[in-house]
């Protein structure tokens, strides 16, 4: 009868924390339609649960500042990178991430430095590193190695 108790309590917390996932899950996989809502729903998951990086991978795809006004990019620009960076010091072993963080730090011109190029290619090295044998990222790193060298 003592054991009875924390169990029960254990249990119940466990199947609250699986009710949270699933709702985050479900808000996840709605954010994924291209609509006006997208980014409503990608923040409800994020509220739900903001330890998965596929979750944060997933906003930085919706910022694309193709579909930004100009005057909005440096924000947005700043908003992408942080949210790279936090799927990368989430899950540091996916290359996709790399591979993405290096080309949106040379986006563009006006706000490339030689710190931002080293970086890229640091970046784009590290996702060919971790997939060595995937033709993408060898071409993405070959294709930008030789405008990245100092």
């Amino acid at each position: 009868m003592k054991l009875k108790l924390p169990i029960i309590f254990i249990s119940s917390i466990y199947c609250l924390f699986l009710f949270t996932i699933g709702i985050a899950d479900f808000y996840f996989e709605r954010s994924k339609v291209k609509n006006a809502d997208s980014l409503k729903y990608i923040d409800i998951a994020l509220a739900f649960n903001s330890n998965d990086s596929e979750y944060y991978f997933r906003k930085f795809e919706l910022f694309d500042p193709k579909l930004q006004k100009p005057s909005a990019f440096l924000k947005n620009y700043q908003q992408r990178i942080s949210l790279i960076t936090r799927a990368i010091d989430l899950e540091p072993t996916n290359p996709k991430y790399h591979m993405y963080y290096g080309l949106e730090l040379v986006r563009d011109n006006s706000l490339r430095t030689r710190l931002n190029d080293r970086l890229a290619l640091i970046e784009l090295r590290r996702a060919a590193e971790l997939k060595p044998f995937s033709p993408l990222y060898r071409k993405t790193l070959k294709d930008y190695s030789p405008s990245l060298q100092p």
